[in-house]
């Protein structure tokens, strides 16, 4: 098959020498490189280079024939596009044959790289430190089975190619080891979270009230056992059973609730606007106790509020120690019978800690050390026990706590509820008032009343017809302790 002499030039040539070996070693890649899911972030760079190599390879091959045409045309122009010329179009189906097949080859590879880079396991497992938290939290999360594409994503092309601007600044700041200690989500993931989230929730759709039952061990030596029975009232106003307005209340589509923070995490919220869509009425509340200038409108923002300002970690949320030892019990993986258990292993897991290994290497010295001192025939009579609970607080702790990344459950606010932060009490806290002297309340009764509270065998239970007043465990907090200040004070994780 003979060819035109504008094939024979050095840029051509070298197109070919590239495109022929980035071939050859993608293809290699491909089929001895063991799955994509099993690269590293370097394999996956490197496959990503190869590509562009090929392509401008492939670029370089007509570039250099029409550099050469032009040079020897008298009217300085390139013919290589004259299929009519055999030599030309004998070029054309080499080109076009070569290029079918490097990019079957290469599509097939960036196929399988563009769907692996869109699972959970390439986002949690590639970068393995920096991610490692949000990768194990996800896994036991109820949102388990969700992408990290489907939330982090927004919609459509715009949302995609925003989503890919981001990760290419992570993936410097990985390469550079900027990688801030512990990681934030970027500014618009609740935009983004929110279409994601209504597309299995959404605030027409109508949710009953709950049953809960919480289950508590007090740190005194017996390690007693302190249930919660609470009915949570979910519903959204709609009322198709005759309940009346509940939590998602916040969600019903005939309810607009706007408001101003004055800090990043929406921690700190003096403002607060309620708009019924039905009626038109506007009510205004303001705190009291923290007053906001007329002047800072001008710089903070007004946010309608949305599902994410309560359920701030839907899919990565932290166990505080409280939380993860509790459960433990609860399971039979700690015993009951070792003396002020939970106390030591709270201790123990409060402290932060350099890395994962000291954590590891600290938590069982400093339980066996209070043992030690305080119980020592534990140690002698009941070793197997104690062995067992401190490998179940471990198994809690490097769930829930990553030194290396410096996460723990006090670095991420979670405004579900208002034990792990302030959470409903930014808003419900008897401080926002509105012109009428109307109040924003903060009772317990406001989002669930109590059926039943105490230790086991000896639990106190509602009266019909009669609300339950919460009764503190423990004999050291006086009403006036909990009723006065916040929950967060002292359970955000480190309390009781």
């Amino acid at each position: 098959m003979e060819l035109p002499k504008s094939f024979n030039n050095k840029t051509t040539k070298w197109g070919i020498y590239l495109s022929v070996i980035a071939f050859i070693v993608i293809l290699g890649l491909l089929i001895f490189a063991g799955n994509i899911d099993e690269w590293s972030v370097a394999g996956i760079l490197s496959f990503v280079g190869l590509v562009i190599v090929w392509i401008i390879g492939l670029i370089m091959i007509p570039l250099g024939m029409s550099k050469t045409e032009k040079k020897s045309s008298p009217d300085g122009k390139s013919s290589i596009l004259n299929l009519t010329n055999p030599k030309y179009r004998n070029a054309f189906y080499v080109f076009g044959l070569v290029f079918i097949v490097f990019l079957l080859v290469t599509t097939a590879g960036a196929y399988k790289s563009y769907h692996y880079m869109e699972s959970v396991k390439f986002c949690g497992t590639t970068c393995h430190v920096t991610m490692e938290p949000e990768y194990t939290a996800h896994a036991k999360m109820a949102h388990a089975d969700a992408k990290c594409a489907d939330c982090h994503i927004g919609e459509g092309v715009t949302g995609f190619l925003a989503s890919k601007v981001e990760a290419s600044k992570e993936l410097i700041a990985i390469v550079t080891g900027t990688v801030p200690h512990p990681i934030y989500a970027n500014e618009g993931i609740h935009e983004v979270a929110k279409e994601a989230c209504e597309h299995c929730h959404w605030s027409q759709k109508f949710q009953p009230n709950r049953e809960l039952k919480h289950i508590h061990f007090l740190r005194d030596e017996d390690n007693t056992e302190w249930d919660i029975d609470m009915t949570m009232h979910l519903a959204a106003g709609t009322e198709p059973l005759g309940l009346q307005k509940g939590i998602h209340w916040h969600m019903n589509k005939d309810v607009k609730i706007e408001y101003v923070a004055t800090d990043k995490d929406n921690q700190v919220i003096p403002w607060v606007k309620y708009t019924n869509l039905k009626t038109g009425k506007v009510t205004i509340f303001e705190s009291d106790d923290e007053p906001l200038e007329k002047a800072a409108f001008d710089t903070l923002t007004v946010t309608q509020m949305s599902c994410l300002d309560c359920h701030s970690r839907p899919a990565h949320d932290f166990k505080p120690a409280e939380e993860f030892i509790n459960s433990r019990f609860v399971t039979g993986a700690i015993s009951k019978d070792l003396p002020e258990f939970k106390s030591a292993a709270m201790a123990a897991c409060v402290e932060e800690y350099g890395t994962a290994d000291s954590a590891r290497m600290m938590i069982p010295k400093k339980i066996i050390s209070f043992y030690e001192e305080n119980y020592p025939e534990v140690l002698k009579d009941k070793k197997d026990e104690l062995n067992k609970s401190i490998a179940a607080v471990l198994d809690g702790f490097t769930k829930n706590v990553f030194p290396d990344m410096k996460v723990r459950w006090d670095k991420y606010y979670n405004n579900l509820g208002h034990m792990k932060s302030n959470g409903c009490f930014r808003c419900h806290d008897n401080h926002h008032v509105a012109k009428n002297d109307e109040v924003i309340p903060k009772t317990c009764t406001t989002c669930h009343t109590f059926n039943a509270q105490g230790t086991p065998g000896e639990m106190q239970f509602a009266t019909a017809g009669q609300l339950m007043e919460f009764k503190h465990p423990g004999e050291d907090v006086e009403p006036e302790d909990w009723q006065e200040g916040l929950c967060s004070d002292c359970h955000a994780g480190v309390g009781p």
